[in-house]
């Protein structure tokens, strides 16, 4: 018994063969013509596909996937600060919380790719070879968050379609890139998605080095910070450094992560009359400021403090500085020779009790440099 030359196409198509059985017309096609171009059944396409590979594809892509959306998540966290009090930490955890939901019911509704499937060479289609749209992927999405990594697997293997449960319920197939149709193909959309998704691995990478940066400097302890004639002193974590925040500081330090800082001046006391008080000075310092700050809402009313044994005073207030809500805090302290204000200030979005505790932990640790025999040690 022999066969047709269209029974011998349908032997020999598989997922990716673009001639369509029967209907190839014209003498030249046996003899190296162009093919006609098969209908877009990816269901055909999802069926005839090697479970296994599919399996493996699926699963390599969701670990990438699931391993860029973790590190994005630690740079929020390293933004916010790591400080679960901070409305900061809150606002970078709700902006990561909605860009991991748009990364699936917009990019991957719209394109059939998130970065794992884009890097595996896999795609999420309906049935005619399109992008599954944002309300199928809505569907696979909530699915997604009630389906189990290992539920999802065991289906995606049983299935004759190679589909877990949300593509069942969505009607859609995770298929290799090299078997859509030419016409589900772009050069364009993959350029396009290939700049992309560089930018999200970079932007991964560098948050994973700041995060795990700041974890160990917080954890390597403190740092001795000197002023700029090395008379005073400050304590600080080590994830402080030196800045320049003043044309007239002595000392100024930030965060390098966060918006917390410190900035130490220091006047010689023959600078002013002698009778001068520090009650009187700080008076002084706090008029100027009140009248350097438009919208100055005091927090909390000067009070007298010890500052590491100095007698000392501290007042509180927020201010508004180029379009951000500043908490700041100025404390006057008395030494020998010197007046001095330490001033540490954040941003109101940023703060919190932890914050200004690390702030009050700088400003108590303000010291004169011991010296022996007029040297500094």
């Amino acid at each position: 018994m022999y066969m047709t030359q269209n029974e011998v196409e349908v032997l020999q198509y598989q997922p990716g063969d673009y001639r369509q059985p029967g209907l190839n017309e014209g003498p030249n096609y046996w003899n190296g013509g162009p093919p006609a171009p098969l209908p877009s059944d990816m269901e055909s396409v999802a069926i005839h596909s090697k479970k296994e590979v599919i399996f493996v594809k699926r699963a390599a892509a969701a670990i990438v996937d699931n391993v860029l959306l973790i590190l994005l998540f630690i740079g929020a966290l390293t933004i916010g600060g790591f400080d679960e009090e901070s409305p900061r930490m809150f606002i970078m955890i709700g902006i990561w919380f909605l860009g991991a939901v748009m990364y699936y019911l917009l990019l991957e509704g719209l394109t059939g790719y998130t970065a794992g499937k884009f890097a595996l060479r896999i795609q999420v289609v309906r049935k005619d070879g399109r992008p599954p749209g944002i309300l199928k992927e809505f569907i696979r999405y909530l699915l997604q968050l009630i389906e189990a990594g290992l539920i999802a697997g065991l289906v995606v293997l049983l299935s004759e379609k190679r589909q877990r449960i949300g593509d069942m319920a969505a009607n859609t197939f995770v298929v290799n890139t090299k078997d859509l149709p030419p016409s589900s193909r772009s050069k364009t959309k993959d350029v396009a998605l290939t700049i992309l998704f560089s930018i999200m691995g970079l932007a991964a990478v560098v948050s994973a080095i700041l995060g795990l940066y700041t974890a160990i400097s917080s954890a390597e302890g403190t740092e001795v910070f000197l002023s700029k004639d090395r008379q005073f002193q400050v304590t600080a974590p080590a994830s402080w450094h030196e800045d320049d925040l003043n044309d007239d500081q002595d000392l100024g330090i930030t965060h390098r992560f966060s918006d917390k800082y410190f900035m130490l001046m220091s006047e010689d006391k023959l600078d002013f009359p002698s009778d001068v008080t520090l009650e009187e000075y700080h008076e002084l310092i706090e008029d100027m400021a009140l009248e350097e700050h438009s919208d100055v809402k005091l927090l909390e009313p000067t009070n007298a403090l010890i500052v590491n044994g100095y007698e000392a005073y501290q007042f509180k207030f927020s201010t508004e500085h180029n379009g951000y809500s500043v908490i700041y805090s100025i404390t006057t302290v008395e030494t020998d020779t010197h007046f001095h204000q330490l001033h540490s200030w954040t941003l109101e979005s940023y703060n919190s009790d932890k914050v200004q505790q690390e702030l009050s932990d700088i400003i108590n640790s303000f010291s004169e440099v011991a010296r022996v025999d007029d040297r500094t040690i």
